[in-house]
C-alpha cells in the first residue's frame, strides 16, 4: 500500500511540474511543438486570446463565431442572436408589443 500511494505521489508531482511549466511557456506564447503542430486554427486562436494588446484581442462573439466552434451549440450565440433580433426589431421603429389588461 505504501508503495503505490508513493509512486502515485510521485507521478502527480512529475505531472504537476510539467503543467506548470507548459502553462508559464504558453503565457509567455511558446506553445508545445505538437500542440502548434497539430492545431493551427487553435493556436492562431489561442494566440490572439493572450496577447499582450487588449485591443488585439477577440470578443467572446467573435471567438464563438470562429469556423472551430460552428458545429458546437454556444448558448451565448443564441443570446446573442435573440439581443440582436430584439434590438433590431426596437431600432427598425416598429412599434413595442403591449399586452392588453383583460377588463
Amino acid at each position: 500500500m505504501f508503495i503505490s500511494s508513493r509512486l502515485t505521489e510521485v507521478i502527480y508531482c512529475l505531472w504537476y511540474h510539467v503543467y506548470l511549466q507548459t502553462l508559464t511557456e504558453v503565457r509567455g506564447l511558446r506553445f508545445p511543438a505538437v500542440f502548434s503542430k497539430n492545431n493551427v486554427q487553435e493556436l492562431g486562436m489561442v494566440r490572439s486570446m493572450l496577447s499582450l494588446n487588449p485591443a488585439e484581442r477577440p470578443e467572446a462573439a467573435d471567438i464563438t463565431e470562429e469556423p472551430l466552434f460552428q458545429e458546437l451549440e454556444v448558448p451565448c450565440r443564441l443570446a446573442v442572436r435573440q439581443r440582436s433580433r430584439t434590438y433590431s426589431a426596437s431600432s427598425a421603429g416598429w412599434p413595442a408589443r403591449t399586452s392588453v389588461a383583460s377588463s
